[in-house]
């Protein structure tokens, strides 16, 4: 793996993200390949509050931004 390059495995904090929860369309696909088997896991926003123990607000999608906002 090069430095400062994520794994692009699955995220480990996938069966506890509300990710999965917010989405039964295309869309969910979307996210999930991008931030959840991506290479945008170090930048997922809802990835930060598993990583440090927190609970991510309701409706935060990966990329920092509200559903429905």
């Amino acid at each position: 793996m090069q430095r400062g390059k994520m794994d692009t495995s699955t995220c480990i904090y996938i069966d506890q993200c509300n990710l999965k929860d917010m989405f039964v369309t295309d869309s969910k696909i979307f996210w999930i390949s991008t931030y959840c088997t991506g290479e945008k896991q170090s930048k997922c926003k809802l990835r930060n509050y598993q990583v440090c123990g927190c609970t991510a607000p309701d409706k935060l999608l990966p990329n920092g931004t509200f559903l429905g906002a």
